[in-house]
């Protein structure tokens, strides 16, 4: 199990859980393989066999997506920062807490790792990779409240990802 899997599974008895799919009769088999081999997030997502039918391909190349990966990290901090400030700007300074304390939240649970200046990403030589930058959204009916988001489309992970669902 990779060390970034089994931050986030360890807790989990993978065992268990197949127990539970075999007995329920769950349509997702492959879940506990994903559990300890981790859950792809761009290209070809396995089926689960949990939703309706759905077919809907990649629009750009792997090769595409990963050439837009110079300069991505420094692309997405301006970006988020942006959104922060022209959310303050319209008062909203709720929502750029919410951002941010789900994903301190996530750091403290293991969850995620960071935050990591840019220089280390640098010097990690992270070039094909894709931040994905969050914001937040209002949630319920009032708005009065926020939730955080990942935004996949601005980063084009929603576009390099096939998804087929049958």
């Amino acid at each position: 199990m990779p060390q970034s899997v089994a931050t986030v599974a360890s807790p989990l008895a993978v065992g268990l859980v197949a127990c539970l799919i075999d007995a329920l009769e769950w349509p997702d088999v492959e879940l506990p393989h994903r559990i300890v081999f981790g859950f792809p997030v761009v290209r070809l997502i396995p089926l689960s066999n949990l939703f309706r039918p759905c077919e809907q391909p990649a629009t750009i190349s792997l090769a595409d997506f990963e050439a837009g990966g110079k300069g991505a990290v420094e692309r997405a901090v301006a970006h988020v920062a942006r959104n922060a400030k022209a959310a303050i700007a319209r008062g909203e300074r709720a929502r750029v807490a919410a951002a941010y304390n789900q994903s301190v939240a996530e750091v403290s649970q293991g969850q995620a790792r960071g935050p990591l200046p840019c220089s280390e990403v640098e010097r990690h030589n992270f070039e094909r990779l894709h931040p994905i930058p969050r914001g937040a959204i209002p949630k319920g009916e009032t708005g009065d409240d926020w939730r955080a988001i990942d935004d996949a489309g601005w980063s084009k992970h929603n576009e390099a990802t096939d998804v087929r669902v049958r």
